[in-house]
């Protein structure tokens, strides 16, 4: 680690265990932190311990000329090595009143972060979709990584959070990953995850919330349609859909295989992000079919229109 310099700036700071308290001890944290970019500037293996002076050790202090033990509060120890093997010291980082009795306990940071955030999730009221969110953590120190629990929780109406129950709509409620049957769940409804480890405060991830939407109902499929190749005959299939309360967009589609590709207003297609697609006989392919999709605005609730072929005439 660095020395210390006779300035404040915090490259000349060393950066000790219990100011990373829930914070791991990383390049990224060092910077956003303390302004610190010194690549060494953790104290590393050190152990971080509370230590509490009996009045054993301070009679054997005064009376019998014994070394002068480790004050009691948070105090860094650190051992000599090499040259200076078997040396001793003792830094007191934050001191504490004398405990009486107390053992000596040595501490050692643990922590646990959320590193990924749960995001919203939108899903078809009616069809079971289901929603999943998920929530990722690191453990600190790495030995305790994989050791963090989840359990997550939702809000309705009110304004409590309680624990997601083990049964519809919800599962998987103490993994990382919930899932949501978005036909049993209130709109807007929110959840989050409460994530835990031994030794460590909670952390609690963001609220992710349920944007649920209503079916799309198709009032007018395509039909069937027929057109000359001679002249420029130009033959419309039609649909029309509803989703109450939404907006959406029309996409129509032609066959490809066991595949669908995606029409563009150009060679013999035109209002292809229309209610009416219009083709021109003489240019396209006789026995094509088609669809239109239908795209709930802002979502990926998509629904696709029945099939319509087209018969080109001599």
């Amino acid at each position: 680690m660095p020395l210390w310099g006779n300035t404040d700036t915090a490259a000349q700071s060393a950066i000790y265990a219990p100011q990373q308290l829930k914070v791991a001890a990383n390049a990224a944290n060092r910077n956003a932190l303390f302004g610190n970019v010194t690549a060494d500037a953790f104290v590393e293996n050190a152990t971080v311990g509370q230590y509490g002076v009996d009045a054993t050790e301070i009679e054997s202090t005064r009376f019998d000329k014994e070394n002068r033990p480790a004050h009691t509060g948070w105090v860094l120890r650190t051992e000599g090595t090499g040259g200076r093997a078997g040396r001793v010291q003792h830094e007191v980082l934050v001191a504490l009143h004398v405990g009486g009795d107390a053992e000596n306990t040595a501490f050692q940071q643990t922590a646990v972060n959320v590193t990924t955030q749960p995001s919203d999730a939108a899903a078809n009221a009616v069809n079971n979709d289901v929603m999943a969110f998920t929530v990722g953590a690191t453990e600190f120190p790495a030995s305790n990584a994989g050791s963090a629990t989840f359990q997550w929780q939702f809000m309705n109406t009110t304004p409590d959070w309680e624990n997601c129950p083990a049964s519809a709509p919800y599962a998987d409620v103490t993994t990382d990953t919930l899932s949501v049957d978005a036909n049993g769940v209130v709109e807007n409804a929110s959840v989050r995850c409460v994530v835990s480890l031994v030794g460590a405060d909670d952390e609690n991830s963001v609220a992710a919330y349920a944007d649920l939407y209503p079916d799309i109902v198709w009032d007018t499929h395509p039909s069937d349609a027929s057109g000359s190749a001679s002249g420029d005959e130009i033959v419309a299939f039609t649909v029309n859909a509803t989703a109450e309360g939404e907006t959406f967009t029309y996409l129509w589609q032609v066959q490809n295989g066991a595949s669908w590709d995606d029409l563009t207003d150009a060679g013999a297609y035109s209002n292809t992000t229309t209610e009416e697609l219009s083709v021109l006989a003489n240019t396209a392919s006789d026995g094509e079919v088609y669809r239109a999709q239908a795209n709930v605005t802002g979502t990926v609730i998509v629904s696709a229109s029945n099939t319509a072929t087209l018969t080109v005439t001599a």
